[in-house]
Order: structure tokens, then sequence, then C-alpha cells
């Protein structure tokens, strides 16, 4: 069988598969409504109906479902120095890996080459989809977004490097502004990763490492290696994930917004843009050293709680992708939450203590429509029982009313 015609059969013997199994199907659902199962054929349809159910999940077992054992595959895997690492108060920071084109661009030799696209590929299959999730890492990559909402299309392309040697400094920007304080990356290009924040040299190594397996077909283990191949780098620039500011600034143009976040002359660490109708920041509060303090009490994906001591009024970024149905709440009293740069959540807090929580809350009318789905099931259901109890009462009923229609018999007497 040629190669090029294989996928083309393969699909085909997979629609008559399907056909076949359909047809069985409501050839079995016809005789089921045609009353020919009733009575002392009952048994026989329903193991008609069980083999049936066998056969299609062995057909999808055989071909699509692909068996692991889950703790080789998570708890084993992730027993590793790098895993232990990052998934240490995980809401404190992100990770992400170094960017693909890098050994291309800078001319790599092919082992180096190589090696990147071995890393590339477990971190794309392995780590991103299963380790990051199942130790609760928090990763700047998106794992699967078919459609991609604008906001965050439109923030992407803004610190997208454009290939343009005056730009390289956008990569390191999105790093910063994200929280994105960890990088793994391929350990013999180490200078080139170093060039992509070549004005602040802020990246450096952290442990270096291997991949191996103990056994053909088992799963990708890590464990250290002092010559590499690969690296677990800190990029000591990253924003704070929860950070003060007493100098913010009212940008309410998204696009100028973009702009001046992926501007070379921007600062991140010293100011912040609200997309919000604010009053400005005072001049002299701007000039003061010291915005305040503020730490996390707790973190989970729908209640984040935080405690802030803040010296002046001051903004506080919480560096999270804003949504409307987050809702905030300062000392115990609603507050208004607010859009920093472009993307993230914020919150205005007056100088002094405070205690901020963060509560997702989405309206319930999205579900209208499940509720009403599940309830006209069991709706269903309700009347077809009551209609066969009733169908059984009124049957007792009539066999209760049988013997009165049959003539007395006389003492003594016999009906012949």
């Amino acid at each position: 069988m040629s190669v090029e015609y294989a996928p083309a059969i393969f699909s085909a013997r997979q629609v008559g598969i399907f056909v076949l199994l359909l047809a069985i199907s409501n050839g079995l659902l016809t005789l089921i409504l045609s009353g020919y199962f009733n009575a002392r054929r009952a048994r026989i349809g329903a193991v008609l109906l069980g083999l049936l159910l066998v056969v299609d999940l062995a057909v999808v077992d055989t071909r699509w479902v692909v068996n692991y054992n889950w703790k080789e595959k998570y708890v084993e895997a992730s027993n590793n120095p790098v895993i232990d690492f990052l998934r240490h108060k995980p809401y404190e920071k992100r990770v992400t890996i170094t960017p693909s084109w890098l050994g291309e661009a800078v001319r790599a030799s092919q082992q180096l080459v190589g090696d990147d696209q071995m890393l590339q590929q477990v971190y794309d299959l392995e780590w991103k989809q299963h380790l990051f999730q199942f130790n609760n890492i928090q990763t700047l990559d998106i794992i699967q977004m078919p459609r991609v909402p604008t906001d965050i299309a439109a923030y992407e392309t803004a610190l997208q490097f454009d290939g343009q040697p005056q730009n390289i400094h956008r990569v390191s920007r999105k790093w910063q502004l994200t929280n994105t304080r960890y990088l793994i990356g391929t350990a013999g290009l180490m200078n080139a990763i170093k060039q992509l924040d070549s004005d602040h040299q802020r990246i450096k190594p952290v442990m270096a490492f291997e991949y191996y397996q103990e056994k053909a077909g088992g799963p990708i283990l890590t464990r250290t290696n002092a010559t590499g191949p690969f690296a677990l780098f800190e990029f000591t620039g990253a924003l704070e994930r929860a950070k003060l500011y007493s100098n913010w600034k009212i940008s309410t143009n998204d696009q100028d917004t973009l702009k001046k976040l992926a501007a070379k002359e921007f600062d991140p660490a010293k100011s912040v843009f609200v997309a919000e109708d604010l009053p400005q920041a005072d001049a002299a509060s701007t000039t003061n050293a010291s915005e305040g303090t503020v730490e996390f009490v707790s973190y989970s994906p729908k209640h984040i709680f935080h405690k802030a001591q803040t010296a002046t009024p001051a903004e506080l970024l919480l560096n999270d992708k804003q949504d409307p149905n987050w809702q905030v709440i300062v000392d115990g009293q609603p507050a208004k939450l607010l859009r920093c740069n472009f993307l993230m959540r914020g919150v205005l807090l007056p100088k002094g203590e405070h205690k901020i929580e963060f509560h997702f809350r989405p309206p319930i009318t999205s579900l209208y429509v499940s509720l009403f789905g599940i309830s006209i099931p069991l709706l269903l259901l309700g009347i077809a029982v009551f209609l066969n109890r009733r169908k059984v009462t009124l049957n007792k009923l009539q066999m209760q009313r049988i013997p009165s229609t049959v003539p007395a018999r006389r003492a003594g007497t016999m009906l012949l």
C-alpha cells in the first residue's frame, strides 16, 4: 500500500466502522421501540445492547485511547530538582521556555540546535501539559487556545520580537511585565539567552540538568548535571506578582498604552498604566522611595487574599489577567477593579494598612441553559414514572372490580 494513500484508507475505514455501528444501533433502537424485546425477549435485548457497547468501546480503545501508569508519568517524573524548585510557592512567579528561534538566530552548531529542539519537545508535550499542571506550576505559555481573545492577541503582538535588533528588548520586557521569573533553556546557548536582556544583564543560571529514561518507553526523568545540556535560568528583572506603585499614569487609549509598554525607555518597575479615570498620582509621593509592602495571605484560582501596608496612596498591581467577573474587596468594602498595564488587575489603596480580597464571581445566567437542558429529561422521566404508576393503580382497581360482575352463587348449588 502506498504511503500517501494510507491516511485516506484509514479514514475511509473509520467512516465505514462508524456507519456500521450506527446502523446496528438504529436497528436495535427500532426493535426496542416496536416492542419486539418485550416479555421473554427482554433478556436477549439487554445482552445485544451490552455487546454493542463493548464492541464500540473496544474499537475506540484500540485506536484512540493510550493507557499510562499515572504514578510513573506524574509522581515519579515530578520527583526531580527542577520541578521541586518551581512548585514552591508557584503563585509568586511564572515559568517559560526560551524562544525556539534562538539557536537558528545565533547560528548555533547542529548539536546545540538538536538539544534545543529536544528541550522544546519535552517541554511542550510533557512538562507544560502534564507536570506543570499536576504540580500547579504557573507558566506563561498557553497550552490550548483555539480562539485567542482580542486583548491577548493585541498584547502578544505588541510585545513580540519582530526580528529587528533594536526591538530585541521586547522579549525580556514581556517576561518582566508578566512576572516570568524562570526560564528553561539549552545550557550551550547561555550567552545567546543573556543577550535577550543585554542592556541590563538580569539573566543568570540556577541549575543544569539532563533527561534520561530508566527503561524503554518509560517516563522522561530529570536529574542535575553540572555539564548540562539543559539549564534553568532566573530572570531577576521580573515584576512581583503583587506590587505597589505610588506613581501611576492614566492611559485610556489602549493602542497608546501598548506602544508605551513596549517602548525601550519605559521602566515597568517605577510606574504603571491604569485604563480608568482616576486622580493623578501626587507628585510629592512619586518621589518617595518606598510605596509600602504587600504580601500574599492565600492564593487560589478564584480567591486571592493580600495584606498591604501603604506609606502613601498606592496602586496595587496584581499581575494576573483582568476580567469583568473579578470583584475586589478592600477592608470588607467593595472597591473598583482597575485594568492596569492593558491586561492586568489592580485596585487603588489609600494610605494605611489594608486587607485586599479578589473574588471571581461569574454570573449564573450562563447556567440557565444547562439547567433547562437537565430539567427537561428529569421532567419527562417524572411524567413517565407518574403515568406508569397510574396505569398500575388502574389495573389493580379493575382487577378488584371483576368479581362483583359475576352472578352470586346460591348456597348449596354448583354452576355448571
